[in-house]
């Protein structure tokens, strides 16, 4: 059992907004939830859904296993300026450099963070083909400012020690 679909985005990029809008009666889209899974975790995550995603601003950073990821991936575009004037103005840290070029580097289809209000059908065409896009909740979401909850701004210290050690493991930091 594999995760369906992926989407990544760099933080302040709508990923919470897609996994509110990807998570159906048929679907489940966990958001960051590389923030207390491994990869291969996700991939065998349980659910009662037919169809079973992510929405991450962290899964890009195992790089192999994302661009290995058979599931079809969407890569949310945000300018990487306006990303970090909105981490600031929350009080937080702007993207190093570094991570911004590996964030460039991946594979997938790559598409303005703003189709998701514009334009959803195209991304949900494209990663759940088989269920019907339902423009009128699209439409009631919106209007809606989604946003993550603490959790995810404040992670668990022993999932990260786990994550450095599997990303140091595959070298990638």
């Amino acid at each position: 059992m594999r995760l369906d679909f992926i989407i990544v985005g760099l933080p302040r990029s709508g990923t919470t907004w897609a996994s509110n809008l990807f998570t159906t009666d048929q679907s489940i889209c966990w958001h960051d939830a590389m923030g207390w899974n491994l990869p291969e975790e996700m991939d065998i995550k349980p659910s009662s859904k037919q169809y079973r995603g992510i929405s991450c601003t962290a899964a890009w950073l195992w790089e192999d296993w994302f661009n290995w990821h058979p599931a079809p991936k969407v890569i949310l575009e945000r300018d990487p300026n306006e990303v970090n004037e909105s981490l600031i103005a929350l009080g937080m840290p702007p993207m190093e450099e570094d991570a911004i070029k590996l964030f460039k580097k991946l594979k997938g289809y790559r598409i303005p963070y703003t189709e998701l209000f514009d334009n959803p059908q195209v991304i949900w065409d494209y990663l759940l083909p088989n269920l019907p896009f339902d423009a009128e909740r699209h439409t009631e979401l919106v209007l809606m400012n989604i946003q993550p909850i603490e959790r995810v701004l404040v992670p668990d210290a022993e999932f990260v020690k786990r994550a450095i050690q599997d990303l140091q493991s595959r070298l990638i930091i």
